[in-house]
């Protein structure tokens, strides 16, 4: 083995730091951390307490109208699964464990097809040109400006769906592994949608909710296709060749 290099006038010999292993890593960024917040005036929790406190508005008309559509989406979607999908599913002949989770899809495939639709109508059939250019989303914004009514409309469906959502995934839905999961997504979804429409970003917010909410279409349709594989103890070709297609189509588009 060469020696290491010694110094001299033309060699500068400069100390590498070991790598942390994880438990020192953590212990050494939490001891940061604590430092940093011990050391801060005025930022942290109190500059956000501040911030949402004169640039979020959210009015009660807003709060009430978002509970009664949330409670109007779990009715609509108690009746149509006890008069339309559940009888479908028993005409379909599926399994038991896939006529369970039936649906639960169908009924998030129409909602997302419904409010992608009217996020592609916003974008592409309105004077909004937030798609062709998108730095259009952030021209003359201000604290506190009047939201439009389309888009409002647009923000009261998805957040009211999402609030539904959380009902949904604990009582309504056929409990899975990733349950827990998905309900942290919805909590997390309706802050985001809150908070977008509180600090009036509703206008790029709108664009996040069309490019987003295609996947969800394909996502729904893919499973429910995999349900449909199987029905009446016969395998269906067309319903996993659909499925399979869709599962790439989710996976490029996502």
């Amino acid at each position: 083995m060469g020696r290491p290099p010694q110094a001299d006038g033309n060699i500068s010999v400069r100390t590498v730091e070991p790598m942390p292993g994880y438990a020192d890593l953590i212990t050494r960024s939490c001891s940061a951390l604590l430092s940093a917040f011990n050391e801060c005036r005025g930022c942290g929790f109190e500059l956000s307490k501040r911030t949402l406190l004169e640039n979020a508005i959210l009015t009660w008309s807003d709060i009430v109208l978002f509970a009664v559509c949330a409670l109007g989406w779990t009715v609509l979607r108690q009746a149509l699964s006890a008069y339309i999908f559940r009888p479908l599913g028993r005409w379909c002949a599926l399994q038991p464990k896939d006529a369970s989770k039936m649906p639960e899809s169908v009924w998030k495939l129409l909602f997302y097809t419904a409010s992608w639709s009217y996020s592609f109508y916003l974008l592409f059939f309105t004077q909004y040109t937030f798609f062709h250019d998108p730095p259009s989303a952030f021209y003359d914004w201000k604290r506190g400006m009047a939201v439009p009514t389309d888009i409002a409309v647009a923000y009261l469906i998805q957040g009211s769906f999402y609030g539904h959502a959380i009902y949904a995934t604990l009582h309504m839905d056929a409990w899975r592994k990733d349950s827990a999961v998905m309900l942290l997504h919805h909590v997390i979804t309706l802050a985001l949608i809150t908070f977008s429409y509180a600090f009036r970003y509703h206008n790029v917010g709108i664009l996040v909710l069309f490019l987003h909410d295609v996947n969800d279409i394909q996502l729904e349709f893919t499973k429910l296709n995999v349900y449909l594989k199987n029905r009446a103890g016969v395998y269906h070709l067309l319903n996993d060749l659909v499925s399979n297609l869709g599962c790439v189509s989710f996976g490029t588009t996502w």
